[in-house]
């Protein structure tokens, strides 16, 4: 009779009570072409109902069986699939019945618990097995190490692209082509690549986020491509730089050519040289997002979405990575390397972020990818000014001139630290002291002094500071330029606190990702003269001594495509030469004569400047200075 499916009776059959089940079926199919992709309703073409997919097993790559779900009406009368009838999905074949093999039905004892007062409020147990404890917000979540997440978590990197690229909180290294922009309507930083070899884009940050032994790192980000993926072309994304790492890719996989995959990097170089470890998409172990996951979501990445990764470091944690769908989190992949090798997955725990597309052959069209949002939390309370050492240097300094700036020095952290790794470390300024006095009477001295975030240099002479990670100049000739970061008066004395101007590890003083990225400058002039001299449209963008490659230039044809050393002389003036100790000048006395255009473009440098100067008001006598900065610095 009708409905038979809905239940089953207690012996004898044909009087006993009857017991609700819920009826599935295990259909066994066989020249499959498509993907049952959990969650979808295929339909069969003979028989004429709908089934709902839940799970798959395959026996080969074209037979298996699914379990399914009929339609209410197909289970109410009984329905059975017919032997070798299509099997389609959105009207296209994917698979046959398979002709000899039994449709089996599946009863399922299904029990409920519901609320005492309204039996239509049951237990939800949800697509990944799981019963749903929550909160009346909404699920709770664990961390990497298993902890609840709460509120206590610090936030150590915030990056919305929503009004430009972040061009303070990231470096930026162009080769070839490539171009990085902002993409006003969409509100994104669009990283974009030619179809020629080569072609990098890296925006990366300069914030090497500081790993806390014992606690999460959680990275999201908000991203989307331009395109399904194309040989020749590798998209990344998550937290590394070019040594060390963990991040999604999007690329052909270097073993099988030809094939474009997503996947997961661990980048090391722990051995010695930099290893790639990818794990590629059909071998996750959590959820592949390809529609036979517990998600059922099928990722399509040319749509913005939210990808994750956290971990535990300590040199042999976890790493967790995946996406969110429909507000869930979704955990695509765990890699395990506790008791699996005898060195860390990667050399360190506090990394950048970085977003970055390459060209690894010819492509067949242009590439873009899109990035909208991201940041770095730690889940563990971090206050930075309380942590780390304690960092302190003087300057001296005698000025005569009054109503004048003059150069005191320059601070900036080292680039390589004793163990020949570049210097990572993050520099909280907290006090500036001044001292001032007439150097006749010993008179307090009214003074003026001004600390200049990244000035126009020349001729910097770097010598040791009491600590090891900072370097000290007192030599260099100072252009101006830069950006007034602290202004003070001091009558005789004075003490300025500085805690307010890095007061989170995003805000710290530190050297720069990418050598300091990909700089450029709008040529004004070149002189032809034995010893040319250059002339740009607006205050240097480029350092003293960097090597700079010129392009576009009308007259002076000569120099375009040539790299040559530029020796600052002023602050849109620099001096070009042919080697990098800068002894040989560029003669340009049988080159054309510049007319119009061009751009010099070259690397800025990982150093950061932090430049003082200062002035006295009143006198005829000389005044000495002693200046006394402290800071707080951690280590990373």
């Amino acid at each position: 009779m009708p409905g038979e499916r809905n239940f089953t009776r207690i012996p004898p059959a044909s009087t006993g009570p009857r017991i609700n089940l819920k009826h599935t079926a295990s259909v066994p199919y066989t020249n499959r072409t498509g993907t049952f992709a959990l969650g979808s309703r295929v339909h069969l073409g003979t028989s004429g109902f709908s089934m709902h997919v839940h799970g798959v097993y395959e026996l080969t790559s074209t037979t298996g069986y699914i379990e399914v779900h009929y339609s209410r009406s197909a289970t109410f009368n009984n329905l059975t699939p017919q032997p070798g009838e299509n099997i389609t999905l959105d009207g296209v074949t994917i698979a046959q019945v398979h002709p000899t093999l039994e449709v089996r039905d599946v009863w399922v004892n299904t029990n409920h618990i519901t609320s005492y007062d309204n039996p239509e409020y049951g237990m939800w147990v949800d697509k990944f097995g799981s019963a749903q404890i929550t909160f009346a917000e909404g699920q709770p979540q664990l961390d990497a190490f298993g902890k609840l997440r709460v509120s206590q978590g610090t936030i150590l990197g915030e990056y919305v692209f929503a009004n430009g690229t972040m061009p303070d909180a990231f470096s930026t290294r162009l080769v070839g082509g490539a171009t990085l922009a902002w993409d006003q309507n969409k509100r994104a930083a669009l990283l974009s690549s030619t179809t020629v070899s080569g072609d990098i884009v890296a925006h990366t940050s300069n914030t090497y986020h500081h790993y806390t032994p014992g606690s999460s790192q959680l990275f999201m980000a908000t991203l989307a491509l331009g395109d399904s993926g194309k040989v020749g072309l590798g998209r990344s994304w998550g937290m590394f730089d070019f040594q060390n790492g963990v991040h999604f890719v999007h690329r052909e996989d270097p073993a099988n050519p030809g094939q474009v995959k997503l996947g997961f990097v661990i980048k090391s170089d722990v051995t010695g040289s930099v290893v790639d470890t990818y794990i590629w998409q059909e071998d996750w172990n959590r959820d592949r997002i390809d529609g036979t996951g517990p998600s059922q979501m099928l990722i399509d990445v040319t749509k913005d979405n939210l990808y994750w990764i956290d971990m535990q470091w300590l040199g042999a944690g976890r790493v967790r990575f995946g996406v969110y769908h429909e507000g869930q989190r979704v955990v695509c992949h765990e890699y395990h390397h506790g008791n699996t090798a005898p060195y860390p997955f990667c050399a360190t725990g506090s990394l950048p972020i970085c977003f970055a597309q390459r060209n690894f052959a010819s492509t067949g069209s242009s590439s873009e990818m899109r990035v909208f949002c991201s940041s770095v939390w730690t889940e563990t309370a971090l206050d930075p000014l309380r942590s780390g050492r304690s960092g302190l240097q003087s300057m001296n300094y005698t000025i005569t001139a009054n109503n004048s700036y003059e150069y005191i020095g320059t601070l900036a952290p080292v680039e390589l630290l004793d163990n020949g790794r570049t210097n990572r470390t993050l520099y909280f300024p907290n006090q500036l002291e001044v001292l001032a006095f007439d150097t006749v009477t010993g008179a307090p001295a009214l003074v003026e002094v001004e600390v200049i975030a990244e000035p126009i240099v020349a001729g910097l002479n770097w010598q040791a500071t009491d600590s090891p990670t900072v370097s000290m100049d007192t030599d260099a000739t100072f252009y101006g330029g830069g950006r007034p970061t602290v202004k003070t008066l001091a009558n005789g004395h004075s003490a300025q606190d500085l805690t307010s101007l890095a007061n989170n590890l995003q805000a710290s003083i530190k050297n720069y990702a990418e050598n300091g990225g990909t700089r450029q400058c709008v040529v004004a002039g070149i002189t032809n003269a034995s010893s040319a001299v250059l002339t740009v449209d607006m205050p240097h963008m480029l350092r003293d001594g960097t090597a700079v490659t010129f392009a576009g230039v009308g007259g002076m044809t000569e120099v375009n495509g040539q790299t040559y050393y530029m020796k600052i002389t002023g602050l849109t003036t620099a001096e070009l030469y042919t080697n990098a100790a800068m002894t040989t000048p560029l003669n340009t006395t049988g080159f054309g004569t510049y007319t119009s255009g061009g751009t010099i473009r070259g690397m800025f440098g990982s150093r950061f400047l932090w430049s003082i100067i200062c002035k006295k008001y009143f006198g005829t006598n000389p005044v000495h200075l002693v200046i006394k900065t402290a800071w707080k610095e951690i280590a990373q």
